[in-house]
C-alpha cells in the first residue's frame, strides 16, 4: 500500500469516527440493517443511533437473552419501515421490545464504568422481567416517550451509582413488581409529564411502584401517580435513606397501602423514613388509603415543606384520604419528622381517630393558611371520625401549630384538638367554627396556647385575655363553601399579630395580612383572622375557585 492510499484510509477512519451512523432495524425491505436489535447493538459503535421500524413488532432477541447494550448508544421508534426510518419519516408508532419470557429482562445496559450516554424514544417494553436493567455507573439515561408495561419491573438500578435518569412523557402501568426501583447513592431520577398506574404489587416483601433508596434523588414534574398498591408502607412513592424529592404539580390519586389489610401498612400515597427532604409544590392527595397516614406517613427526621406554586398557583389539596386506624392525611412520627404545610386545602377526609393528622414521637406540625373543611361524617360507614388532630396520644410528645387557618363545618366525633402527654398544641389567628363540641381536650402535662381567635365556644381551653370571640365569622357564602370573610365578619381587624407569626405577611391568595380597612373599627389590631383576609377589591376578580387540578 502507497504512503497515498495509506494517508486516504486515515483520514477516512478519522472522518467515519467523528460522525454517529445511524442503523436500520426492520423487516419490511432491504433498506434494514438487521431484523435483530441485538445484531444493531454489536455492529454499533458509541454514540451511534439505532432506528427501529414498527413493522418488525414485536422484537424478541433471536438469542432469547436480554438485549445488551455496553456503550453510549441511542435506540428510537417512531417510524413505521426502515425506509421512512432512513427518510426521517415519523409516524409516531411504537415498536414493542420484549424478552418473550417474564423471568428475562428486555434490555441490559453495563458501561463496564466508562462514562456513556444512552437514549431510548418512542418504543413500547413490555411482558418482560425488567424493562431496562441499569448496571452502569456514571452514565445518563434519556427516555421520551417510553411505555412500560406488564413486565415484572419497568426499570431496576439496584447495583449502580452515579447515574441520573430523566423520563418525559412516558408510561409505567401494570407492571407486577414496580414501575422505577432504585437504590443506589450518588442517583438521581427526574420524570416529568409522565403517567404511573395500576401497579398492584402482592408481596409485603416486595417493593412499591416507585422505591427509592439509599440517597437516590428524585424530581417529579407534571405528572400523574393513581391506582397503585402495595401491602406494605407506601401505595405509591417509598423514599428512604437520606433521599432529596421534589414534587411539582403531581397527583397522587387512589393509592393504597396495606392492601392487604393487616394493618401494618402506612403512608396510602407516600411514606418516608430516614431523614428524606420533601419539597412539594402544587401537588394533591385524592382518595388515597393506609392504615395510618391516608396520603401520607413520615418517620425518621424525614420532613416536608408543601405549598401552593411559585407564582401562588396550582392546586394543594388532600382531599377524600382515608386512614383505618389514624392520621386520615398525615401520620408523624420521630424525632425531627416534621410537615409545613402551606395554603392547603383539606377536606373530606376519614379515619377512626386523628380525622386529618396524627403526630407522635416529638414530630411536629405546621399548617399555615390551611382550609379544614367537611372532614368527617360522624363515625359513619366503619369510621369513628374520633378528634380531628392528635398529639402524642399513641407515643408521647407532638407538637402542632395552626396559624392564620380556618377550620369549618367539620363532623368529627370528639374534639379538633386532642393533647396527649407532652405534647402542644398552638393555635394563633385563626377561626374555629363548628356546629357544636369541644375544641379542646389534653392529658397532663402538656401544653395548649390559644391566641387571636374567633371560635364556636371558650370553655374547653384558656386564651390569651381579650383575643378570643365567641361568634359567627359570617363568611362570604357558608352554604356553598365559600369560607372568605364577608365584608361584615367580625374576623376582619380582628387582632395584632402574634409574636409567633413574624414573617407570614401574606393569605391563601397571596393578598397582604395587616391590611387596616378605614370602615371596620379595629377590635385589637388590623390583622383579619383565617386562611383568607378580607379584601375589598374581590368584588371585582373572577370567581373563586379554591383548587383546580
Amino acid at each position: 500500500m502507497n504512503i497515498t492510499v495509506k494517508s486516504f484510509l486515515l483520514v477516512f477512519l478519522i472522518c467515519n469516527a467523528s460522525h454517529a451512523a445511524t442503523w436500520f432495524v426492520g423487516i419490511d425491505n432491504n433498506e434494514c440493517h438487521f431484523s435483530d436489535i441485538q445484531a444493531a447493538i454489536d455492529a454499533s459503535s458509541s454514540g451511534d443511533e439505532i432506528r427501529i421500524a414498527s413493522s418488525g413488532s414485536p422484537y424478541i432477541n433471536a438469542f432469547a437473552l436480554p438485549f445488551q447494550i455496553t456503550h453510549s448508544l441511542s435506540i428510537v421508534g417512531g417510524y413505521e419501515t426502515c425506509s421512512d426510518a432512513n427518510n426521517d419519516i415519523e409516524n409516531n408508532t411504537m415498536p414493542e421490545i420484549s424478552s418473550g419470557d417474564l423471568t428475562m429482562d428486555a434490555f441490559v445496559v453495563d458501561n463496564g464504568g466508562v462514562p456513556a450516554e444512552y437514549s431510548f424514544e418512542n418504543l413500547v417494553v413490555s411482558n418482560s422481567d425488567t424493562g431496562i436493567l441499569l448496571l452502569a455507573v456514571n452514565a445518563t439515561f434519556s427516555l421520551s416517550n417510553v411505555h412500560f408495561s406488564e413486565n415484572n419491573m419497568g426499570m431496576n438500578s439496584t447495583t449502580t451509582s452515579g447515574i441520573d435518569v430523566n423520563v418525559d412523557n412516558s408510561l409505567f402501568e401494570a407492571n407486577s413488581d414496580g414501575a422505577i426501583l432504585c437504590v443506589s447513592g450518588d442517583s438521581s431520577f427526574n420524570l416529568t409529564n409522565s403517567e404511573i398506574k395500576n401497579h398492584h404489587i402482592s408481596s409485603a416483601t416486595g417493593v412499591s411502584a416507585l422505591t427509592f433508596l439509599a440517597g437516590c434523588d428524585v424530581n417529579i414534574e407534571y405528572s400523574v401517580i393513581q391506582e397503585n398498591s402495595f401491602p406494605g408502607n407506601g401505595g405509591a412513592l417509598n423514599l428512604q435513606g437520606g433521599s432529596s424529592v421534589n414534587l411539582t404539580h403531581v397527583l397522587f390519586k387512589n393509592n393504597q397501602a396495606d392492601s392487604d389489610l393487616n394493618g401494618s401498612g402506612t403512608g396510602g400515597a407516600l411514606y418516608a423514613n430516614d431523614n428524606v427532604n420533601i419539597e412539594a409544590r402544587a401537588t394533591c392527595f385524592e382518595n388515597n388509603l393506609a392504615s395510618r397516614g391516608g396520603a401520607m406517613a413520615l418517620y425518621g427526621g424525614s420532613t416536608i415543606t408543601a405549598r401552593r406554586d411559585v407564582d401562588n398557583t396550582g392546586c394543594h389539596q388532600y382531599k377524600g384520604n382515608t386512614a383505618q386506624f389514624s392520621g386520615g392525611v398525615i401520620y408523624m412520627e420521630g424525632t425531627s419528622t416534621t410537615a409545613n404545610l402551606v395554603d392547603p386545602i383539606i377536606t373530606e377526609n376519614r379515619a377512626n381517630s386523628a380525622v386529618v393528622g396524627d403526630l407522635e414521637v416529638g414530630a411536629d406540625l405546621t399548617l399555615t393558611n390551611a382550609l379544614i373543611t367537611s372532614n368527617g361524617d360522624n363515625g359513619s360507614n366503619n369510621f369513628n371520625d374520633l378528634n380531628l388532630f392528635e398529639s402524642g396520644v399513641q407515643g408521647q410528645g407532638g407538637s402542632l401549630e395552626l396559624q392564620y387557618s380556618t377550620i369549618a363545618d367539620n363532623l368529627v366525633t370528639g374534639v379538633t384538638f386532642n393533647n396527649g402527654l407532652f405534647s402542644s398544641v398552638r393555635v394563633s389567628s385563626s377561626i374555629i367554627s363548628e356546629s357544636n363540641g369541644n375544641i379542646y381536650q389534653a392529658a397532663d402535662p402538656s401544653v395548649g396556647i390559644f391566641e387571636c381567635l374567633i371560635a364556636h365556644e371558650d370553655q374547653s381551653y384558656n386564651g390569651v385575655p381579650g383575643t378570643i370571640l365567641v361568634a359567627d365569622p359570617l363568611f362570604e357564602n357558608r352554604t356553598n363553601g365559600n369560607y372568605r370573610l364577608s365584608s361584615v365578619s367580625p374576623a376582619i381587624d380582628f387582632c395584632y399579630q402574634p409574636q409567633s407569626l413574624a414573617g407570614i405577611n401574606t393569605d391563601y391568595e397571596a393578598d397582604s395580612r395587616g391590611v387596616d380597612h378605614p370602615e371596620v373599627t379595629d377590635n385589637l389590631g388590623p390583622y383579619d383572622l383565617g386562611f383568607d383576609a378580607f379584601d375589598h377589591l374581590r368584588l371585582f376578580r373572577n370567581g373563586f375557585n379554591l383548587c383546580e387540578i
